[in-house]
Parts: structure tokens; C-alpha cells; sequence
């Protein structure tokens, strides 16, 4: 997400460690959210909260439906990558705006 200059605590490109993490929460709180859910922000989140399989076509798909609400609701965060590990486990690779 950048280099931190060492004297300040910020990163390189202006963003501080705290509006990092905060751009951090953001995006777990939508990928941990099942859209209709939240009040007042009925249409944030994902489908479902975990693939209906773990075949590679619902891996997949249920990573591209993170990406896109990533992508409809965090305009600081450039997702770059969501996938599946071999463990299950989601990544989403980003950067900051």
C-alpha cells in the first residue's frame, strides 16, 4: 500500500497509517456484510457470506462479488486481486487512492 516515511509515521504518498487501517476495516466490514443487512445501506455487501462450494467456479464467483462491492463502496481502495488460497482462505490485494 506504499512506503512509510520513518520520521512521520505516514505513508509516501500522504496517507497516514491510521487512514490506512481505516480503508482496511472498510473493506472486511464489506466483505464480512450479507447485503441487506445493514441499516440504512441495504444494497452494501456481498451475496452470501461463504461460496455455496468450494469448487473453483464458486470460489470465483463469490471473490468477484467481493471485488465489486469493494469496488462499489470503498472509492479509496483499487482492488487489484481477490482469490481463493488453496487453504480457503479469501485475499483481496489492493492499493490506495
Amino acid at each position: 500500500m506504499g512506503e512509510v516515511d520513518v520520521e512521520t509515521g505516514q505513508l509516501i504518498d500522504s496517507m497516514t497509517i491510521t487512514d490506512q487501517k481505516s480503508i482496511e476495516r472498510a473493506v472486511l466490514n464489506i466483505a464480512a456484510s450479507q447485503r441487506g443487512t445493514i441499516p440504512y445501506m441495504r444494497d452494501m455487501g456481498v451475496d452470501e457470506l461463504l461460496p455455496d462450494s468450494n469448487s473453483p467456479a464458486d470460489l470465483r464467483a463469490h471473490a468477484a462479488d467481493v471485488a465489486e462491492e469493494i469496488g462499489d463502496w470503498e472509492e479509496r481502495a483499487q482492488v487489484s486481486d481477490v482469490y481463493y488460497t488453496a487453504e480457503h482462505k479469501l485475499k483481496v490485494v489492493m492499493g490506495v487512492e
